[in-house]
């Protein structure tokens, strides 16, 4: 039936949070995910611990980036002689959830339709979907500061406004995925800002039967700066992401696996300072404007701020009789550099 269809809003989805979900919550799981497809005003389900409907209720909303329309920061809930009656509030009415559910799907068939091939690879269409949404989303700092739920916390601010915070942005990812039949996940932990955890929301993606971590909002354009796509973030394993994001590692599957991270598929993953010189003498005779590489953590660097590889640049162009001019980053943590440069 897929993730939009049947009599309902939209059809609930089974996913990784609801198999780690004990039997009794696996029930309340379906009873409110059913519920809340059919945008009903009360759902009647069995007794549960505090806990125990916490963590139904939180996998729903992960496992489901297609309930756009619930209002997941106000949820009633009433006791009863037999249970609990579960009264969730919608950011609209049936009729209005209806009409965006409607463009939301003809504007996803479209976004698969131009970013997606035929022949493209699991890896490649996940680096299309994050590369779509990182070049053509801003990110909603008001709804950030807000307190009212919003679409922008929803796959409706991405997918039909291009504005989003980072919940909105890792459902709006996962949800794409779905659609294109690669397991995915939302995952609910903190990014470290200035020495400090933030509430923060990402995914992790599953290749050859392991998963790996993509933060498309650390990634967008808007975010970083750069002319060229960053890529910085796409398909991390947990050392790496662990560098600047936090989350609760029981609740996720472990990311132990490199084999797919990006600069290493794409030739960009360097090991020595030889093998860099090279591809940066290639670079200055194509004029690349956009250089982003990775460096392994076991190479010799002579500093941690990347100025040693910036000045390699420099001297290849100077013995080149190029002149540029250049604005670069160096992510110390993961070894990743970017470089704008302008040739003169």
């Amino acid at each position: 039936m897929g993730i939009f269809g049947g009599g309902s809003i939209v059809s609930p989805v089974n996913g990784y949070q609801f198999e780690q979900l004990d039997q009794k919550e696996k029930e309340t799981y379906k009873t409110l995910a059913a519920g809340i497809a059919d945008f009903q005003k009360k759902i009647a389900i069995s007794a549960l611990d505090d806990t125990s409907f916490r963590r139904a209720i939180e996998a729903v909303i992960l496992d489901n980036p297609q309930f756009f329309y619930f209002d997941k920061s106000k949820i009633e809930v009433l006791s009863g002689s037999t249970g609990y009656i579960v009264m969730p509030q919608y950011l609209y009415d049936k009729r209005k959830a209806e009409e965006i559910r409607n463009q939301i799907e003809a504007e996803t068939k479209l976004i698969i339709q131009n970013q997606i091939r035929q022949d493209m690879s699991a890896f490649e269409k996940v680096v299309a979907i994050h590369d779509y949404i990182a070049k053509n989303t801003m990110y909603n700092f008001s709804a950030l500061r807000s307190s009212i739920a919003s679409e922008a916390h929803s796959i409706a601010g991405m997918l039909l406004k291009h504005s989003a915070v980072c919940e909105g942005i890792a459902k709006s990812f996962a949800y794409l995925l779905i659609k294109l039949n690669i397991p995915v996940l939302c995952v609910d932990g903190y990014s470290v800002i200035d020495g400090n955890e933030v509430r923060h929301m990402w995914n992790m993606v599953k290749l050859d039967g392991e998963f790996y971590h993509l933060d498309a909002t650390w990634d967008l354009q808007e975010i970083n700066h750069f002319s060229g796509q960053s890529h910085v973030y796409v398909l991390l394993d947990d050392d790496a992401m662990l560098e600047r994001h936090r989350w609760d590692v029981n609740k996720y599957p472990v990311c132990s696996e490199t084999e797919y991270n990006y600069y290493a598929m794409e030739g960009r993953f360097y090991k020595t300072r030889r093998a860099y010189e090279l591809f940066i003498r290639k670079c200055v005779e194509e004029r690349r404007s956009f250089i982003d590489v990775r460096f392994s953590d076991t190479m010799s660097m002579p500093d941690l701020t990347g100025q040693w590889a910036v000045s390699i640049l420099e001297d290849t162009a100077r013995r080149s009789g190029v002149s540029i001019r250049m604005k670069y980053g160096f992510v110390s943590e993961s070894c990743i550099l970017q470089i704008n440069v302008e040739y003169l």
